[in-house]
């Protein structure tokens, strides 16, 4: 309890620099590390502490910030403090921490919103409040982890059945198709691809020719862009051309879509 209040103090303080600030949240995510410390976390100052968390999350700054998301990372693995979180304010934190022009900010961010998205009710309210299109985006980072990270965040909202057609209006349904099948992590690649099939199970996919072609190229015909390809290449040449194909294989059908009738 000492040491909590000490860290609480010093964040709290406007009179401590920011590299100060920035250990003292270090100490609160790594004392969060411990399940069995979560209490004296939330439960401080009157079980104000949740709401102190997400106080702390709005210090725009990248000592602070990343162990700030830590911390709610961390806390989230027990549904009704996730929910607390959110109902206090923290994905309008999350959202701009997504922003940030520290990648590191991005990163842990991302994590955050991947814990928080395990479970079912917070789903659709991540979609909701405007997060699924930096998942998107940050899908195709060239930075491996972001990339794991955002693509685990957006295949666990995709499993809500009120998400799924943003999902595909927004294009997720490609770097789930993707990762589904060239995904490195066997985990991974098994969550994105049953978000995937999930995904385009929709009624709303059906009627979109151009999901539904490319889900056939994907599960029939993509296996021909690895086999084509020089084994000199390297592994990070061949996952860029493979996820060319990909996307060339959806611009194709949509093209063919568009220059045919669709009596349907």
């Amino acid at each position: 309890d000492g040491a909590l209040d000490t860290a609480f103090n010093v964040l709290l303080s406007e009179f401590h620099p920011n590299s100060h600030r920035g250990l003292a949240m270090k100490a609160v995510a790594e004392l969060c590390l411990n399940t069995a410390c979560h209490k004296y976390v939330t439960g401080y100052s009157n079980d104000k502490g949740i709401r102190i968390i997400v106080r702390l999350c709005q210090i725009q700054d990248v000592d602070v910030a990343p162990y700030a998301c830590k911390t709610v990372e961390r806390l989230a693995q027990d549904e009704d403090t996730a929910l607390d979180l959110v109902d206090e304010g923290v994905l309008a934190e999350l959202r701009w921490m997504l922003e940030h022009a520290e990648p590191i900010v991005n990163f842990t961010a991302l994590e955050a919103v991947g814990a928080l998205a395990e479970f079912f009710e917070l789903q659709r309210i991540l979609v909701e409040q405007k997060l699924l299109p930096f998942l998107i985006k940050f899908s195709s980072s060239p930075d491996q982890r972001m990339k794991q990270a955002a693509v685990r965040a957006l295949a666990l909202v995709s499993q809500h059945p009120v998400n799924r057609s943003r999902v595909i209006y927004n294009g997720g349904h490609e770097a789930l198709l993707y990762h589904g099948k060239f995904a490195a992590d066997k985990d991974l690649k098994g969550l994105a691809g049953d978000a995937a099939a999930e995904v385009l199970n929709l009624p709303a996919a059906k009627k979109k020719k151009t999901v539904i072609k490319a889900a056939q190229k994907f599960q029939e015909g993509l296996s021909d862009y690895v086999e084509e390809e020089d084994e000199e290449i390297s592994p990070a040449a061949k996952q860029w051309r493979n996820r060319q194909g990909l996307m060339n294989a959806l611009r194709k059908t949509g093209g063919e879509e568009e220059s045919s009738s669709d009596d349907d």
